[in-house]
């Protein structure tokens, strides 16, 4: 099973080179030029990460990396995954990529069924991999892409499903020859990603993060009629405060530790361990096991503009799950070490859904 994840510019070649040791097997890349940013600044992304330092902004940057990659005999994808573009922006986002067909990407991670289209009438022929965008929730959706278009490579199976329906989707794509893509580690979403249009914004929070997460812990999710509103209300000062306070607590506790094991060693592998619970919200270690044995295909991580030691504690994590034979549960949560993380509220796939 291989390893896919993001890299961005704010990676150098080593740390590049790094995750194809560490056993990354795919990599996708986004792209923001002048072209764009002048246009819709950092508010509109064509691929969900408003953020510069999550994106390519240069073609010879890009290239050079694309080479890197290919020199390693591994595949870099370019993403292209935000819900909707109008037509406005699909024209754009046309040129643009016309402005870069000599650079030889292996696909495209694409959402936006015009997009894919439009591609077509353009002569683009390059595998198009479904991001979760798509919303491949059922058998009958991959049908009707394999049916309607032939560079379809994977698809890339949405958050929200329980291990049991993967497992269903699973099967059929087995007898018919279709390709698949599970997440693995990292980047939960609070809501089903594929009917979410809010932003993951620079300059201002998305609208799941901060506040959102404080309201999510003292109410049910449950949206009435006056759900805006009430989101509205909560204290958001207060909120912040809370924040910057339980940070101070922990660096107290930290510095209280160090103070009680002076002389305590940490290995290597457990400052990996510190460094994936510093950085990780979720982990799908656990699955490993049933997706290597239903045949899917890849894991994601994704990790773009992540911290890097993190990162490869996380693909480290990753691969040797997927190079163990036989990956139990309790194999995977002896790599991870950490009996409350595991404790189930981590768990990607871990949903209490009634039989």
């Amino acid at each position: 099973m291989k390893i896919i994840t993001g890299i961005s510019n704010a990676h150098s070649p080593n740390e590049i080179q790094a995750y194809v040791e560490a056993g990354v097997d795919e990599f996708f890349v986004g792209y923001i030029p002048k072209e764009w940013s002048d246009e819709y600044g950092w508010e509109l992304s064509s691929n969900r990460r408003e953020t510069a330092s999550y994106q390519y902004r240069e073609k010879e940057d890009m290239e050079t990396v694309v080479d890197l990659i290919h020199q390693n005999g591994k595949k870099v994808y370019l993403t292209l995954n935000a819900h909707e573009y109008n037509i406005k922006q699909t024209k754009l986002l046309v040129k643009i990529l016309q402005s870069v067909r000599d650079i030889e990407f292996d696909g495209f991670i694409i959402s936006n069924l015009g997009l894919i289209i439009e591609l077509q009438k353009q002569g683009f022929e390059q595998e198009i991999n479904i991001s979760i965008g798509g919303g491949s929730n059922n058998i009958e959706t991959l049908n009707f892409f394999k049916s309607n278009f032939d560079n379809i490579g994977r698809f890339i199976l949405p958050r929200k499903l329980t291990i049991e329906e993967i497992e269903t989707i699973a099967a059929y794509a087995r007898e018919n020859n279709i390709r698949l893509e599970a997440f693995g580690m990292a980047a939960y979403c609070v809501f089903n990603d594929e009917y979410c249009f809010t932003w993951h914004g620079s300059t201002n929070k998305c609208f799941c993060q901060s506040p959102m997460y404080e309201f999510r812990e003292t109410r049910p999710l449950l949206f009435t009629e006056n759900w805006k509103q009430e989101l509205g209300s909560q204290d958001v000062g207060a909120y912040y405060l809370r924040q910057a306070q339980l940070q101070a607590e922990i660096s107290t506790m930290r510095a209280e530790y160090q103070k009680q094991h002076p002389k305590k060693q940490v290995s290597g592998h457990e400052m990996s361990i510190l460094h994936v619970l510093a950085s990780l919200n979720k982990c799908g270690l656990c699955a490993f096991q049933k997706f290597k044995d239903w045949g899917i295909e890849a894991v994601k991580l994704p990790l773009r503009g992540q911290n890097h030691k993190g990162n490869l504690a996380i693909v480290d994590l990753a691969r040797r799950t997927i190079n163990e034979k036989n990956a139990t549960p309790q194999f995977c949560q002896n790599l991870m070490g950490s009996p409350n993380f595991c404790s189930g509220q981590s768990c990607y796939y871990n949903y209490p859904y009634p039989k």
